[in-house]
């Protein structure tokens, strides 16, 4: 995740907001203890938001320039298999 924060950040500019609610993290498609159709907690998986579109800001890069915000996320995931785990 810290990998696509930093190359999602680095190629559009936009900042990262560090709120995470109590209810983004029991999100269904994590929760397998209590969703059948959940990911396997092996499975590795990340939610992607890219921006809000209520900000100006976020709003430019999404709609006017697609193809940054998208490049942002393709280096994260063509590096993340050379990328060493977390400690």
């Amino acid at each position: 995740m810290r990998l696509l924060e930093r190359s999602y950040g680095e190629v559009t500019n936009l900042r990262r907001l560090p709120t995470v609610t109590r209810r983004m993290q029991n999100y269904y498609a994590f929760n397998f203890r209590r969703y059948e159709h959940a990911l396997h907690p092996m499975t590795i998986g990340v939610i992607i938001e890219t921006g809000f579109l209520t900000s100006s800001t976020d709003r430019r890069v999404i709609l006017s320039d697609p193809e940054r915000a998208a490049r942002g996320i393709v280096e994260a995931v063509v590096a993340f298999p050379e990328t060493p785990p977390p400690r």
